[in-house]
């Protein structure tokens, strides 16, 4: 008698085929005991999902939930981390920001760019700097373990 009814149809979906993920890797290549992985995006969900992906693939991961953040982790952390996972579009501090900061002071650290614009849109200005890779979201948990772990053994 009262409200609005709803009706939402979805297509069919053909059941998908999918090659079978490799094992994950006991100990994974191109990290040190000490190494770790620091995770910087502004989407909870998308930060925390990354997280987890790497952690179920062996990694030690920290996460930051901004650019600042991901600074303070590195003044705390900065010798052992190996990897910055970093989006290129958070308020306040952005990607390329704390990317010329992080360059600056941890020199050694990889960089792996991460937004859902394309790459030819943000990371041509920082390919020359330093960048390790880049890496288009969405992104499913076997193409953020391949690229960070071809990134690490570059």
């Amino acid at each position: 008698g009262r409200g609005t009814t709803f009706c939402i149809y979805f297509p069919a979906l053909s059941p998908a085929t999918t090659a079978p993920q490799p094992p994950l890797e006991s100990t994974p290549l191109g990290l040190g005991k000490e190494g770790l992985i620091l995770v910087v995006d502004d989407e909870d969900v998308v930060r925390e999902v990354a997280a987890e992906c790497l952690r179920l693939a062996g990694y030690k991961v920290l996460e930051a939930n901004s650019g600042f953040k991901a600074l303070e982790l590195m003044d705390q952390h900065g010798d052992k981390v190996s990897l910055v996972l970093l989006d290129m579009t958070m308020p306040e501090m952005g990607g390329e920001a704390t990317f010329r900061e992080i360059a600056a002071h941890w020199p050694s650290v990889r960089v792996l760019l991460s937004s859902g614009f394309p790459e030819s849109i943000l990371a041509s200005p920082l390919l020359g700097k330093r960048l390790a890779g880049f890496i288009q979201k969405p992104y499913t948990p076997a193409q953020i373990r391949a690229k960070v772990q071809e990134v690490l053994t570059r």
